[in-house]
Order: structure tokens, then C-alpha cells, then sequence
């Protein structure tokens, strides 16, 4: 793997962890970057009437999952094109990485999420974070 690659897919994996780690502390029930929930889900959610935080239960599939991609990232990392194993479900991951991203940016996703400050949050960070997320990881799988 060269060098910017080998940066970019650390990156990811970074960046990977610390959403997990996100998901972790919100099943968790604790309310981090801001500490009041309707506040949180207004930020992180952005879907109408909701004001209170999805279910530990799926706080905790989520980062769960996102553990499971940033293993991955890790296997890809120390042993390069080593194992056909990764390759697949890592395509999988940065589609649905990609396809969070472009989502984002849709009439349609916006109709569904009006809430701000997530609207504005989602267009200006969310999605392109998930799709420059979903482009490493879609290298990472193909190369």
C-alpha cells in the first residue's frame, strides 16, 4: 500500500472509530457533544418530532458495526492485499459509506430530516464525511 494510502486508509480508520465511539457513549445513555438529549437528536438525527435518542439497543448495533469496519480497515492496513477476505465486505461497508454520503445531498433526505441544526450539519459535515469515508474504503477493498 503506498504511503497516502496507507495515510488516507489510517485516517479512515480514525475516523471510524471515533463515530463508533460516538454510538458507544450515546448507548450508553450519555449525551456527548451536547449534553441535552433534545438538543443531541435535533443535531444528530434531524428527523420531526423526534426529541429523544434511538434506543440503546441500536446505539449499540451501530457501533458494534462500525468496530467491525474499523477491524477491517486495521487487517487492510497491516496485511495489504493479503487477504481476499476483507475485500468484499469492505466493498460493502464503503457502499453503504458512499450511499450515506450521496443521500445527504438529496431533496429527498431533506424532506425526511428538515430538523435543524442537522440539515445544515449534514450537508456541511455528515455527508461529505461519509462519502470521503466511503471512498477510502472502497480503495482499500479494490486495490
Amino acid at each position: 500500500m503506498e504511503i497516502m494510502m496507507l495515510t488516507l486508509t489510517v485516517v479512515a480508520l480514525v475516523a471510524v472509530l471515533v463515530i463508533s465511539g460516538l454510538h458507544f457513549a450515546w448507548a450508553g445513555r450519555l449525551w456527548w457533544p451536547i449534553t441535552d438529549e433534545k438538543r443531541l437528536v435535533r443535531a444528530v438525527a434531524g428527523f420531526p418530532n423526534v426529541d429523544r435518542m434511538p434506543p440503546p439497543a441500536q446505539c449499540l448495533f451501530v457501533a458494534v458495526a462500525l468496530c467491525c469496519v474499523a477491524l477491517l480497515l486495521l487487517f487492510e492496513i497491516l496485511q495489504p492485499k493479503s487477504n481476499q477476505a476483507t475485500a468484499i465486505p469492505l466493498l460493502g461497508a464503503g457502499l453503504v459509506f458512499v450511499g450515506r454520503g450521496v443521500v445527504g445531498f438529496t431533496t429527498f433526505w431533506s424532506r425526511v430530516t428538515p430538523e435543524q441544526p442537522f440539515r445544515r450539519l449534514d450537508r456541511r459535515y455528515y455527508s461529505p464525511i461519509c462519502l470521503a469515508i466511503g471512498a477510502i474504503i472502497l480503495n482499500a477493498a479494490l486495490s
